[in-house]
């Protein structure tokens, strides 16, 4: 689950916050149990910039944007074992756990559908580079691509007024 807070620099230029949680619990690899049956948690948090660039198509001016977003941060990793796990293995009373923190660095690009004044459908593509130097990973990092589907929705419409005298 990602969620995300931005505001308006300029009127192409925007940042945020955002925070996402992963979740992923029953490992299971058959040629190499280690880790079996154990689970893992990412709470990722970090500053996001993104940019937003209005489609070139006359008709389709109000209802279609393309956008890039970039945003380092910090993750939160906690890895619990199972009995199962050979990581355990002679171990009857203390599974591993490891609670640990990792620096990530996201980037995105992809189109944005309005469905309304308030709400849209987004497409997108998500590349995330994680560091994880640490004992109980066998990788100095790892990285990964993701095709995205997702909503946004406008909270507050803001109207800025100008006066003359």
């Amino acid at each position: 689950a990602d969620i995300r807070y931005l505001t308006s620099l300029t009127r192409k230029l925007r940042v945020g916050v955002s925070i996402s949680n992963a979740t992923f619990t029953g490992w299971n690899f058959s040629d190499y149990p280690l880790f079996q049956n154990s689970s893992c948690s990412f709470l990722s948090l970090g500053p996001t910039i993104a940019y937003r660039r209005w489609s070139p198509v006359k008709f389709s001016q109000n209802k279609v944007s393309f956008f890039g977003a970039f945003t380092p941060g910090v993750s939160k990793v906690n890895v619990n074992t199972d009995a199962e796990s050979i990581v355990n293995e002679g171990s009857q009373a203390n599974l591993l756990r490891v609670n640990t923190h990792r620096l990530f660095m996201r980037a995105e690009a992809g189109v944005n559908l309005n469905v309304s004044q308030n709400a849209a459908i987004l497409i997108f593509v998500d590349y995330q580079y994680t560091s994880s130097d640490s004992q109980i990973f066998t990788d100095k990092s790892y990285s990964f691509l993701s095709l995205k589907l997702g909503t946004s929705l406008r909270l507050v419409k803001d109207k800025h007024y100008k006066f003359s005298h």
